[in-house]
């Protein structure tokens, strides 16, 4: 997930530049805001090697955080940091860079990761985003299939596997038809499950147990990377084997992780 980070970095750096430049300001300190769908208080906010890059290229920022569980609070959010004249807005992901676009079409949008943003609204084209809102995206049908290749080879009688995510969103569909599309090459049956918060998680996995799912494949989405500690407790008590889309699942105590490379001289691969 490095090179996802370094790319929402660089994106961050150059909208300050342009700012920088076009205020005719080399020295200032910027603000950035920081909105979350799925943040509560006391949560993580920002990882230390988003910081630490960041630092290479902007010496001088403050943070201004934001963020909710209830994406219909968001708009509201985003709003509070717009008035507060930040640079920026960085979005933890697709929900919350829709909301944020919904009220301002003038402050830079910097969305650290989307399943879809062609789908989902947020730019007009990959090549050309358009508009103020720019970001990585997470659509490769490559990574899909190695997830399930690699899932398969850690638990060698997987055969029905249920798919988790928590809104039915552009993102999610992008990430579902991806992983639907390259589950007969695994030779696998995919059950699609949706949880619509943390009140769920201990159902879905009573569920998993009694349909006699044999993994579960747990999509990136904001809501679960903010459960992971949780989702990681659940699994390693009802004995249910999981695949994550990012590493730091695998931390919080997550069976297995297929990602981009966490540096220049690593393979594409997994983190056990």
């Amino acid at each position: 997930m490095r090179s996802i980070g370094l790319a929402v970095v660089l994106a961050l750096s150059l909208a300050l530049s342009s700012i920088a430049a076009e205020a005719q300001q080399s020295e200032r300190t910027y603000r950035i805001g920081w909105l979350a769908y799925g943040w509560t208080e006391g949560a993580e906010r920002t990882s230390p090697e988003f910081v630490h890059e960041l630092k290479k290229h902007q010496q001088s920022f403050v943070f201004e955080f934001r963020g909710h569980q209830d994406e219909k609070r968001l708009p509201g959010l985003a709003r509070e940091l717009v008035q507060a004249g930040v640079d920026v807005i960085v979005a933890n992901g697709t929900v919350a860079a829709q909301a944020a676009r919904s009220v301002t079409q003038s402050v830079p949008i910097v969305f650290l990761i989307s399943g879809d943003p062609v789908g989902s609204g947020l730019v007009t084209s990959l090549a050309r985003p358009g508009g103020n809102v720019t970001g990585p995206s997470a659509m490769s049908s490559d990574f899909a299939t190695k997830r399930l290749e690699l899932f398969k080879q850690a638990i060698p009688n997987l055969n029905r596997i249920g798919v988790l995510s928590t809104y039915d969103t552009a993102s999610g569909t992008a990430s579902w038809n991806g992983i639907e599309a390259a589950a007969p090459q695994a030779r696998l049956q995919l059950r699609r499950i949706t949880a619509r918060g943390a009140a769920d998680f201990e159902g879905v996995f009573a569920m998993v147990s009694k349909e006699k799912i044999d993994g579960l494949l747990i999509l990136n989405d904001p809501r679960l990377v903010a459960a992971r500690n949780r989702l990681a407790e659940l699994a390693l008590r009802t004995r249910v084997p999981t695949m994550f889309e990012e590493w730091r699942f695998v931390e919080a105590g997550g069976l297995i992780a297929y990602a981009e490379p966490v540096n220049k001289n690593e393979t594409v691969g997994s983190r056990v």
